[in-house]
């Protein structure tokens, strides 16, 4: 099949429209969409058996690609911007989304409308440069750099905000706009809608007189995705909370453990002072000791809770993609019903066992990043908790060194000699106790308020759990 000659010509689709695409494990595409077909510009009959890079555009490095399949044959998922190239000669760029599947792969794809895509054509150009003359994995690297530079640690942490932010910006234009009103107003009524008989029949080329009865089936399915749609909206509107509770976390521990580096300098030096003191600081070479047996205990705690910290920080990462993801999963999913439902009988025709087949590997797909993201929540929540008491333990610590520079001070004001040695100590002391008691304690706000948003999700994964089990025993009698 010839090549189309690019164009500065754009492929247009809607905000508020989504495609998918599926292909066997080398690649080549098995089923999609009408959104697909229709942006990509090429006949249904024309893509199926052709290997996926048929709309890929001379502008995208190889580079990327190379990321992507690599990322998915060790069974992840990956997001990248990608610029695609029409039968047309005509341009589109997509944020998509890939996720292994049984037999292959499954592509999600809306479009990107966040200032992140800017960026992307610079770096690209930049890409294929360095690519062409040192190869992909210099590529790989040049990408990776870049993103560090712009404040994202991996690549994983890239693709996370990426989602959420593009999810984010078409949930807003959907709202603001009269189109997505309406494709709201339809999710809302989906029951209504179908039982007056609105939007013709379902388009299969197989259906004969079973027209109307799957139409009514796929009715049903509307009502459950709509169900787990509104449901993972609820979810994805927390996902704001968790990327603020994580920001809030993760600056308020930083201070914990900056605070605690001098606490080792100034045990050693307040023990030395009181050895200067000889008899006469007796007693507060006892405090020093214990002072100094204190500071050892907290560097202790201080190792275990900043192993916490990265582990929890890692959980709630991953937690924010699997919901992000789950989310766009479900939002396809109704979507293809949806557009399965508005299709004229007879255009563009798919046959029942296409849509049995596209609608199971959507809804299970959906369904295991439901239960992944359910696991990585409650994981998220025995971490949250384990991480609580660690914290307590830190503040009853806390309390102690208070206990402690208080009795040094009183021990230190007996003598003009002693309060001259250890004034400075014992001032020092009390910053530190200062420094690390407001975000100690206020680390544990953020603690709670981040268990309190991680049960509440948990319950509306609940919800979508049992949804996909109706839609599943619908998909059974089609």
């Amino acid at each position: 099949m010839a090549r189309p000659t690019p164009t500065n010509q754009e492929s247009p689709f809607g905000i508020e429209e989504l495609f998918f695409s599926k292909t066997d494990p080398h690649g080549v595409i098995e089923s999609g969409n009408d959104v697909f077909v229709r942006v990509s510009g090429y006949p249904r009959e024309q893509m199926l058996g052709v290997p996926h890079n048929l709309i890929r555009h001379p502008e995208m490095p190889r580079s990327v690609f190379k990321l992507f399949w690599d990322t998915l044959q060790q069974g992840q998922p990956i997001g990248a911007y990608v610029k695609n190239l029409a039968a047309s000669g005509a341009y589109y760029w997509v944020f998509a989304c890939a996720f292994p599947v049984k037999g292959g792969y499954l592509s999600i794809r809306l479009k990107p409308s966040t200032p992140l895509l800017e960026l992307m054509p610079s770096l690209y150009a930049e890409v294929r440069e360095l690519e062409a003359r040192d190869g992909m994995d210099a590529g790989i690297q040049r990408i990776l750099e870049r993103l560090k530079e712009k404040g994202f640690a991996s690549y994983q942490a890239f693709m996370t905000h990426a989602l959420t932010l593009e999810l984010g910006a078409r949930e807003a234009a959907m709202s603001d706009s009269a189109r997505g009103g309406a494709l709201r107003a339809d999710r809302a009524g989906a029951g209504s809608v179908a039982d007056s008989g609105v939007g013709g029949g379902v388009g299969m080329r197989d259906a004969g007189d079973g027209d109307e009865p799957t139409r009514r089936l796929l009715q049903r399915l509307a009502a459950h995705t709509d169900e787990a749609a509104r449901a993972y909206g609820a979810m994805f509107r927390r996902l704001d909370r968790f990327s603020q509770g994580s920001r809030d976390f993760e600056e308020r521990t930083a201070a914990i453990l900056t605070a605690y580096r001098e606490l080792g300098f100034l045990s050693f030096n307040m023990a030395i002072a009181a050895e200067g003191a000889g008899e006469q600081g007796r007693a507060l070479a006892v405090i020093a000791v214990t002072f100094q047996q204190m500071a050892a205990e907290i560097q202790a705690q201080l190792a275990q809770f900043k192993e916490s910290m990265q582990r929890l920080m890692k959980v709630i990462e991953d937690s924010r993609f699997r919901i992000a993801a789950a989310c766009l999963q479900v939002e396809m999913s109704e979507f293809f019903v949806q557009e399965l439902l508005g299709k004229p009988a007879g255009q563009g025709a798919w046959s029942t066992a296409e849509i049995r087949k596209s609608c199971e590997e959507l809804f299970h797909l959906a369904g295991g990043y439901s239960s992944e993201a359910r696991d990585g929540l409650a994981k998220l929540q025995e971490l949250l908790r384990q991480f609580a008491s660690e914290r307590e333990e830190l503040e009853a610590s806390v309390v102690g060194l208070e206990v402690i520079r208080q009795t040094g001070s009183v021990e230190a004001a007996r003598s003009v000699e002693l309060k001259a040695a250890f004034d400075a100590h014992i001032e020092q002391m009390r910053n530190f106790v200062v420094a690390v008691k407001q975000p100690t304690r206020s680390v544990g706000d953020v603690v709670a308020s981040l268990l309190g948003d991680v049960q509440e999700t948990l319950s509306l994964i609940g919800t979508v759990g049992e949804t996909f089990r109706k839609s599943n025993a619908v998909l059974s009698s089609i």
